[in-house]
């Protein structure tokens, strides 16, 4: 079932990348190069229509063929959790790339809707974490763990979209991971999502990778970044309920630690958190004398580091 979700993903992004890129390029919906752009033209930015679509044509073909009947009533629950809250996120994201929301607004609106996924019981609430083992967490950290780690996760892949080819393989490596992974925590469900997502990640770099014929944009970066967020707490769930957190962190810590850096150097710069700049880690390897495709092989490369350290150490 992943391979061939997987193989349909790929099928159907190949397909509708082209047809988005062309009716938005005669709607005139353009990504206008700026100081942070590594294109000099105009390129159509909402390609993650496709990442989005793919994800749920895959879903509904699955959906019709009753291979979710496979699965227990509670992994239904989460994979329709998951669906409806990432589309959210997705909307979020799209509508900025059309009208250009106010960063509070758009935060405003990533906050309710993973407030929503907590109240779906998606949550951070049992943990293994450094040398606790088994801890409940309060019903308000959990809370408020959950609901910062998921807007986090989501801003900092959208932050790290800055390359061609970028955010698209890096969420291609961790969701091959991620996947299989939740395999050996018998998270299936997680996986089968992990698996599609991947794929269309894949397929989309066939059209992102350097030099780009169309970008993401938020509501890609926005929805791959809510579903990167969503399967890094659950792909290490296990039987019991238990998340183990260590492993989480790790996954996500390269997009994390880049946004964290990026934020703390405008505050010290005296700046918005919000200004865009140019130092983040790939902005400062293209300075450092990094060739375009030479800087997204080495963070590819750190990402593999982190999956290998997971594999290794934990």
């Amino acid at each position: 079932m992943n391979i061939i979700s997987f193989l349909t993903s790929i099928l159907i992004t190949l397909t509708t990348v082209p047809l988005i890129k062309k009716y938005f390029q005669n709607s005139g919906i353009f990504d206008t190069p700026d100081i942070r752009s590594q294109h000099s033209k105009p390129i159509v930015r909402v390609g993650g229509i496709a990442i989005f679509a793919s994800f749920i044509i895959t879903f509904l073909i699955n959906l019709l063929i009753g291979n979710f009947n496979l699965f227990e009533i509670s992994q239904i629950h989460i994979l329709y959790s998951i669906v409806v809250i990432s589309s959210f996120f997705f909307l979020i994201g799209l509508t900025d790339d059309l009208v250009n929301l106010s960063p509070f607004l758009r935060l405003g609106f990533q906050f309710s809707s993973a407030s929503i996924i907590w109240f779906m019981n998606i949550r951070i609430d049992f943990v293994n974490f450094l040398w606790f083992k088994n801890l409940e967490l309060p019903v308000l950290i959990s809370f408020l763990i959950t609901i910062f780690w998921i807007v986090a996760i989501t801003n900092a892949i959208n932050w790290f979209d800055g390359l061609d080819g970028l955010s698209a393989g890096i969420i291609f490596i961790y969701l091959i991971f991620l996947g299989q992974q939740s395999m050996v925590y018998e998270q299936t469900i997680i996986g089968l999502l992990s698996f599609i997502v991947a794929g269309s990640c894949f397929a989309f770099l066939n059209y992102n990778y350097y030099p780009a014929k169309i970008i993401m944009g938020d509501g890609g970066s926005n929805f791959l970044g809510f579903i990167l967020s969503i399967i890094s707490i659950l792909a290490f769930k296990n039987i019991d309920g238990i998340i183990a957190l260590n492993q989480s962190l790790i996954v996500v810590s390269l997009p994390v630690f880049d946004m964290l850096y990026v934020i703390l150097k405008r505050i010290n710069l005296g700046k918005s958190p919000f200004y865009p700049d140019r130092n983040h880690l790939h902005h400062r390897l293209l300075n450092a004398g990094f060739s375009h495709q030479k800087t997204v092989y080495f963070i590819y490369a750190l990402a593999v580091l982190t999956i290998v350290i997971i594999k290794t150490f934990l």
